[in-house]
């Protein structure tokens, strides 16, 4: 009962940094993207990363040591989904980091005499706000699984 509950509390603590985190991104995307910015958006995004990677793990030790056990999370179709979600989060972060790192590596270049287009702050911020809103999607399929849709 008590390894329940620390997993559930490590779980929510990490989802609420994840959450924290890329909606910092989004505020901070922004024109114009100077040296600095970019090499704060790096650190920011290597926060986000962490803490979904905790968060992961952190949901997936309760998969397995949790007191619903495992064979209740792989046989509901909404977990699934949840997990899916999940993972189309984590693609659309992937073009994100590689757009900060190149950002900060063009700028430190330039000695921030250069610019981000913002052509491309646009497109990041839009996949950053995917981001946002899918991942806003999986407390909701949490809910759900947790009021027993789609167990058998």
């Amino acid at each position: 009962m008590l390894l329940d509950a620390l997993l559930a509390l490590a779980h929510y603590v990490s989802i609420f940094a994840t959450v924290f985190f890329l909606l910092l991104e989004w505020i901070r995307c922004r024109e114009p993207v100077s040296i600095n910015r970019a090499r704060l958006l790096v650190k920011m995004d290597g926060l986000y990363g962490l803490f979904a990677l905790l968060a992961f793990a952190t949901g997936f030790a309760r998969v397995f040591y949790g007191a619903k056990g495992s064979a209740f999370y792989f046989a509901n179709p909404v977990f699934h989904a949840k997990l899916g979600v999940y993972i189309v989060v984590a693609l659309l972060s992937i073009p994100v980091t590689i757009a900060f790192f190149r950002w900060r590596k063009n700028l430190s270049r330039a000695q921030g005499e250069s610019t981000v287009p913002a052509r491309e702050i646009r497109r990041v911020r839009a996949l950053l706000f995917a981001e946002i809103i899918l991942l806003a999607l999986i407390p909701m399929l949490a809910v759900l699984m947790a009021r027993g849709v789609g167990s058998p």
